[in-house]
């Protein structure tokens, strides 16, 4: 896939070539190999086993689901119903009924809470909608991710983030995007995230890259262009934000899906989490109710 694109500001423009079918390198490899080991705790076996070739490497294949060895009685997921994220119906009434969803996970959970949004746009409106007043009402500080900024501002934010979760302070809110450093290449154990949310369902941006690979994964895949290009990689980032909390044993942590369309995507989601998943109804208070109980417990 080649794309060009033209530098804002710049008299010059850069052209992009990527390789859709990793098979191509992936293959050669695994043929060298006598024994290749692939392990992740979010990757799905049956899409990876496709997009990697590793039957058609020459080599036998197994694929293991391993337990998790996390305590269920620890991990609290919950699917809310009556959001909806999608560009037509996002609107005042929307984002206030998801900030109003929002609160009962903040005034509910002890310490410090992750709120990783489908894109920045999203954040933009929970931050232009008052989701402020809500975190101070509460006494939390708030720490919004922004476009643009260092490794060292970056990290900074995050240890102030974190810091916020030992006593004699009440803990924090951290408002951040899906797919990004946070909510993927950082670990928040113990108090430092109890709960997370995922609001929106984070599917990228349509771009001609993203055409291409839908069109091409089509033609060799028997038609799942759709679901390998486009719907497993949001649900990739979802699961990655979601696993944010969990990170040691005994890790207590809630997860909170905020789109109706994880509900109709179930099956797409870590097993690990899918196990514990509940469906809670749009009614107000019930959120609050199902989390209080579980931060109560143990």
């Amino acid at each position: 896939c080649y794309t060009i694109k033209e530098i804002k500001g710049k008299s010059t423009i850069s052209i992009e070539i990527v390789a859709l079918d990793p098979r191509e390198i992936v293959i050669p490899i695994l043929k060298e190999c006598y024994t290749s080991l692939h392990l992740s705790g979010t990757v799905n076996p049956y899409v990876y086993n496709n997009l990697m070739g590793l039957q058609q490497s020459g080599k036998s294949y197994k694929g293991i689901i391993a337990e998790s060895p996390f305590q269920r009685q620890n991990i609290k997921a919950i699917i809310t119903e009556g959001v909806d994220t999608r560009r037509n119906s996002r609107n005042p009434l929307m984002f206030k009924k998801m900030l109003s969803k929002i609160e009962e996970v903040i005034s509910s959970t002890p310490a410090n809470v992750g709120i990783f949004c489908a894109s920045y746009k999203i954040l933009n409106a929970l931050a232009t909608n008052g989701i402020e007043s809500i975190t101070m009402n509460y006494d939390k500080a708030l720490f919004i991710e922004e476009p643009g900024l260092s490794a060292s501002e970056n990290a900074y934010l995050i240890n102030d983030f974190k810091s916020t979760a030992s006593k004699p302070r009440n803990g924090a809110v951290l408002l951040g995007v899906c797919g990004g450093r946070n909510s993927e290449g950082e670990d928040y154990p113990g108090d430092h995230m109890n709960s997370v949310i995922i609001a929106g369902f984070p599917y990228h941006l349509p771009t001609p890259r993203v055409d291409a690979k839908i069109k091409y994964y089509d033609k060799v895949f028997n038609d799942q262009g759709w679901n390998f290009a486009y719907l497993y990689p949001a649900i990739q980032r979802a699961n990655q934000a979601a696993g944010r909390p969990i990170r040691k044993l005994k890790d207590k942590g809630a997860i909170i899906f905020m789109d109706f369309r994880f509900k109709q995507k179930f099956k797409w989601i870590a097993e690990w989490i899918r196990k514990e998943l509940e469906i809670i109804p749009d009614r107000p208070k019930i959120l609050f109710q199902n989390l209080n109980i579980f931060w109560k417990s143990n």
